[in-house]
């Protein structure tokens, strides 16, 4: 499968934006950044584990996706990883055209969710603040939710 130029970029920018980085000390005592997808922090918060939870699913991402014989997370990071469990985490930003997005649909690990323009949180049903996160089967039916609401 060929790629064109445009898309690559596109998909080199979308995975640099959707990662939250952070940096872990290894075995020699040097740091090493790491990054962990949003969706591993946002669905961690969605299901409302606590602190100790959080920090368990970055763990396993960290230990699961790169080799580090021992490692320990980083004073700053540490701190960044509490700062989001306690509701402090740091949008995924703006989703209008101006800011460089087609749209506000992204991948999680349970489907697709559509994000609000105007928070950056994900759309809940009914309209609720406290309802449940809607999630789609496909991008498309995502993309086709969004639309109706804007259309």
């Amino acid at each position: 499968m060929k790629i064109t130029r445009r898309q690559l970029r596109r998909i080199i920018r979308e995975a640099a934006t959707d990662n939250v980085r952070l940096e872990v000390i290894d075995g020699n005592g040097e740091k090493v950044p790491v990054q962990i997808p949003y969706y591993i922090i946002t669905d961690a918060l969605e299901d409302g584990l606590s602190v100790d939870g959080l920090f368990n699913e970055v763990e396993d991402y960290v230990q699961g996706n790169y080799y580090l014989n021992a490692w320990d997370f980083t004073e700053q990071s540490e701190k960044e990883i509490s700062t989001m469990h306690s509701g402090n985490f740091v949008s995924e930003g703006k989703c209008d055209k101006a800011s460089g997005h087609e749209g506000c649909v992204r991948k999680r690990a349970k489907g697709w969710v559509v994000l609000s323009n105007k928070t950056g949180k994900p759309w809940r049903g009914g309209g609720e603040k406290d309802g449940d996160i809607v999630y789609y089967d496909s991008e498309t039916a995502a993309k086709k939710a969004l639309g109706a609401y804007h259309g």
